[in-house]
């Protein structure tokens, strides 16, 4: 289970049955930069979570890139 701070409550059952539901396309990703933009937000901050979880799942070592104009409105990463 990832322990953060979600502005969405996405908790380790949700992000367990996204990581297995995605399972086939997780290769897709490795070695990737995945951009997200408006990573702050309801659906960037869930894809943001998603994809960590995928990530320490598969460990597919891609990077997630959120740019962000307030910084601190990523703390739901903590």
């Amino acid at each position: 289970m990832i322990n953060r701070k979600s502005s969405i409550n996405l908790d380790g059952a949700d992000l367990q049955e996204i990581s297995d539901r995605t399972r086939l396309i997780h290769e897709n990703f490795r070695d990737a930069r995945i951009l997200i933009l408006g990573g702050t937000g309801f659906l960037g901050s869930w894809l943001i979570e998603a994809f960590l979880k995928i990530q320490s799942d598969s460990n597919l070592k891609c990077q997630i890139l959120a740019p962000v104009r307030s910084p601190e409105k990523l703390s739901f990463l903590e």
